[in-house]
C-alpha cells in the first residue's frame, strides 16, 4: 500500500533563473496539488508583492495551492502552519504580509 503525506510545504530558495524559474515553480506546485490533501508555498518577505510568492499568486495553480510570504519572521512561520492546517479543508489563499487574505485569515487572531 502507497501512503502520501497529506500536507506538503514547499520553502523557496533564491530568487529563480529568469527564464522558466517561475513556470518550473508553477510546475513542482501543480505536481504536488494533485498528490496532496494539503500544499502552501511560503518564501520571504521579499518573495510578497512582486517577488516569487507574489507572481505565483498570479498563476492558475493559486487556486489550488496556498501562498504564504514572511516566513522569515516569528509571524510568517506561525501563519504558514495555520495555512497548512487550513490547507487540509480549503484549497488556495494568500498570506503573510502582502497576501490578499491577510494573515489573520489563515487561523491567526
Amino acid at each position: 500500500m502507497t501512503r502520501r503525506a497529506p500536507l506538503v510545504l514547499l520553502v523557496l530558495g533564491a530568487e529563480p533563473a529568469a527564464e522558466g524559474g517561475d513556470a518550473i515553480t508553477a510546475g513542482i506546485a501543480t505536481g504536488l496539488s494533485r498528490a496532496a490533501a494539503g500544499v502552501v508555498v511560503a518564501g520571504t518577505l521579499a518573495d510578497g508583492g512582486e517577488g516569487q510568492v507574489g507572481r505565483l499568486r498570479a498563476e492558475p495553480v493559486s487556486a489550488e495551492v496556498a501562498t504564504v510570504d514572511g516566513i522569515d519572521t516569528a509571524a510568517g512561520r506561525v501563519t504558514t502552519v495555520l495555512a497548512l492546517s487550513r490547507a487540509l479543508g480549503t484549497k488556495g489563499g494568500a498570506f503573510g504580509a502582502s497576501g490578499a487574505d491577510g494573515p489573520r485569515s489563515a487561523g491567526v487572531g
